[in-house]
């Protein structure tokens, strides 16, 4: 691009024109429409900031603005609060639970595995041990009458 390096007849003719307009507009105490300001801060948004457009509140004065800014931010304090102590408690109940739950099930699993294993080996080996004992000596003993009862 190429710098302007002397205005033309055509655009000097329009410096007093421009001059004019936009000290009209810099001297104005119009208040613009509603409309006017929603379009102008939309523009600004979407052209400059390039941003999604957002809503457009339009007071009276300062003070007005200033006032509902200390509201607006009380406000939004108290629903952040909630939110947060809403979002808190739902997370804390869900992992909270789910914790419980896997150590809970861990604590289970292994306590169970060792009560089994001592019981199995311990008591199992016993109890077999007797059962297999006395059931041996059951069928020893039916078998030798059965022999015995066989020769006779």
């Amino acid at each position: 691009m190429e710098k302007i390096k002397k205005l033309t007849k055509k655009q000097e003719a329009q410096l007093e024109v421009y001059k004019n307009k936009w000290l009209k507009i810099g001297l104005s105490t119009d208040q613009p429409s509603f409309e006017e300001t929603k379009r102008i801060i939309d523009n600004v948004y979407i052209h400059l900031l390039q941003k999604q457009v957002v809503p457009v509140v339009v007071l009276d004065n300062p003070y007005d603005t200033w006032v509902a800014v200390c509201i607006y931010a009380s406000e939004w304090d108290q629903v952040g609060n909630q939110i947060r102590n809403q979002v808190w408690d739902q997370i804390r109940n869900q992992v909270g639970n789910q914790i419980r739950n896997q150590i809970r099930n861990q604590i289970r699993n292994q306590v169970w595995d060792q009560v089994w294993d001592q019981v199995h080996n311990h008591v199992g080996g016993q109890v077999w041990g007797q059962v297999g004992d006395q059931v041996w000596d059951q069928v020893r003993r039916q078998v030798k009458r059965q022999l015995q009862n066989g020769k006779r």
